[in-house]
């Protein structure tokens, strides 16, 4: 278990990786690029929850896991979305209300703490 822990980290003698330096960075540019498209990380994760739950509660047919997955990927591709595009807005719109909810239930001290984890 611990060679395969190593082989992940690229700790190994060998320096064999699981994925590449090169991939890696290409996907934190990725992803960087999609949270700025969407409008920021906390609008497109409520996004993305809205349309799992959404998607969940609606198609009762199919059992609750794909269904979730269903909502959750069509969410995550609408929100980022053009501007001028009216299903990316709506769901930046559930986004935000998602996250100014999460924010007021949290009274803001998870935004705090994931600082403060960052900052260690």
């Amino acid at each position: 278990m611990a060679d395969l822990i190593s082989l992940a980290k690229g700790d190994s003698k060998n320096q064999w990786q699981l994925v590449s330096p090169k991939t890696v960075a290409d996907m934190r540019v990725a992803l960087r690029n999609y949270v700025q498209r969407a409008g920021g990380a906390k609008q497109a994760t409520g996004a993305i929850l809205v349309g799992a739950t959404v998607s969940a509660a609606c198609l009762r047919d199919l059992p609750y896991v794909p269904a979730a997955l269903l909502g959750a990927s069509s969410s995550a591709y609408a929100v980022q979305l053009p501007k001028d595009n009216r299903i990316g807005e709506a769901a930046r719109e559930a986004g935000r209300g998602a996250a100014s909810f999460w924010d007021f239930v949290t009274g803001g001290s998870w935004q705090h703490a994931q600082h403060q984890k960052r900052n260690r």
